[in-house]
């Protein structure tokens, strides 16, 4: 006896089956079943390599010493448990004006092109930027969250969202990339200082 589905990620499936006697082939009637795709589970928090390192593990703060204006960068950790060379990732990313992430940035939405998963990907993890123009630095004194998503050949698929403050206040200015200024300690704007170069 032989079985087959036919379709992808779907509430319903039409399956049949067929059974044989050695010379003749008869299918049955299609019938529609559920059928439900066990999300991918497992996938942890992206890591943010130029986050204050004073900011506690679990809320991670990018601010003027993190030099916002070049962008960015993410870590998408490897996860040999739940990745596999062919995979695909699609990441996106949305700033918001407060750091509870309420107050979505009109125009700091975007989502970037897919990347198929190879096996360094898997062992090393995926590096990435956010690129500063547009997506960052509309975001003086609120939030950013990074998605992933990972999908498979299979259908199956799974998504993990992380969180990053972000502050580019500096006394009662900004810091860019114009300014180059210098957070030398602490996590807010009273207690950042520097000298424009």
């Amino acid at each position: 006896m032989g079985g087959y589905c036919q379709g992808g990620y779907n509430e319903k499936l039409p399956i049949y089956y067929t059974t044989s006697n050695g010379i003749n082939v008869q299918q049955s009637a299609l019938t529609e079943v559920s059928v439900t795709i066990i999300p991918i589970e497992g996938l942890v928090d992206v890591e943010f390599p130029g986050r204050w390192s004073g900011s506690p593990a679990d809320e991670p703060f990018i601010n003027c010493g993190s030099k916002p204006w070049e962008g960015i960068d993410v870590v998408m950790p490897g996860n040999a448990a739940n990745m596999q060379p062919g995979d695909t990732v699609m990441f996106s990313w949305r700033g918001y004006s407060d750091r509870d992430g309420t107050m979505l940035i009109p125009g700091t939405e975007f989502t970037f092109d897919p990347i198929t998963v190879t096996s360094d990907h898997v062992a090393q993890g995926i590096e990435f930027k956010v690129p500063y123009a547009d997506l960052v630095e509309p975001v003086t004194n609120g939030s950013g969250l990074f998605t992933y998503e990972l999908s498979k050949d299979s259908g199956q698929r799974g998504s993990h969202s992380t969180r990053v403050r972000i502050s580019r206040k500096t006394g009662s200015t900004f810091c860019s990339a114009s300014s180059r200024t210098t957070c030398i300690s602490g996590e807010d704007s009273g207690l950042e200082t520097g000298d424009a170069q």
